[in-house]
C-alpha cells in the first residue's frame, strides 16, 4: 500500500471562475451575498497592508466548495486601493442588476445600496472603506439565509435583577445562536 498525499485524500473539489457560473446558471440573492462577502473580506485584508488588487471582474473569481476568493493576477503597477473600491462598488452594481426582480426581496436592496455607498468619495481611508463593506455584506450574509428553526420563537429574555448602585452604566448586547439539530 503506498501513502497518499494529504492533497490526494480530500477530494477534488471544482473550481470555476465566477463568469463561468453566471454564464451556466442565473445567480440567486443568497450566492450574490456570499461572493461579494468573500471578495470584500479578502480585498480589505489586501488593502490593510498596503496592497491593491488591480481590476476586478468576474473572471477574477474563483468559486470553489462554496467559497469565493480572488485568483492571483500580477496588479498593474499603478494599482491604487481607491480604485479596488471602485471597481468593487460597480462589479457589486452589476451583480445586483444581474439578479432576477423579485418584489420586495430586501436583500437585493440592501446590495444595491452598499454598491452605492462605496462609489461616493469617502473622508475614510479606503481600508476603512472596504472594511466597513466587508462588515455589511458579512452581516447580511448571516441575515440572508433563512434560518428554519421554530424554537427560536419560544426564546425569551428578560432583565436581570436589580443590583446596587454602580458607577458604570451602558447597553449589552445579547447575541443568540439557534442551532438547528
Amino acid at each position: 500500500m503506498t501513502p497518499k498525499r494529504p492533497d490526494e485524500l480530500q477530494p477534488e473539489l471544482k473550481c470555476e471562475s465566477l463568469a463561468d457560473l453566471m454564464a451556466r446558471q442565473t445567480l440567486r440573492v443568497e450566492q450574490v451575498v456570499d461572493v461579494a462577502a468573500d471578495i470584500a473580506k479578502q480585498m480589505a485584508s489586501m488593502h490593510h497592508r498596503g496592497l491593491a488588487y488591480g481590476v476586478l471582474n468576474s473572471r477574477n473569481i474563483r468559486i470553489s466548495g462554496g467559497r469565493a476568493s480572488l485568483a492571483p493576477v500580477e496588479p498593474p503597477v499603478d494599482a491604487r486601493a481607491a480604485d479596488d473600491v471602485r471597481d468593487f462598488a460597480v462589479w457589486l452594481r452589476g451583480l445586483v442588476q444581474a439578479l432576477p426582480e423579485e418584489s420586495g426581496d430586501r436583500r437585493r436592496i440592501a446590495l444595491g445600496e452598499i454598491a452605492g455607498r462605496y462609489l461616493q468619495p469617502e473622508s475614510l481611508p479606503v481600508s476603512t472603506q472596504m472594511k466597513k463593506a466587508a462588515m455589511a455584506l458579512s452581516l447580511l450574509r448571516v441575515t440572508s439565509h433563512r434560518i428554519t428553526a421554530p424554537e427560536a420563537a419560544l426564546v425569551s429574555v428578560t432583565a436581570p435583577a436589580a443590583r446596587a448602585k454602580s458607577p458604570r452604566t451602558g447597553k449589552v448586547l445579547l447575541l443568540v445562536r439557534v442551532v438547528s439539530r
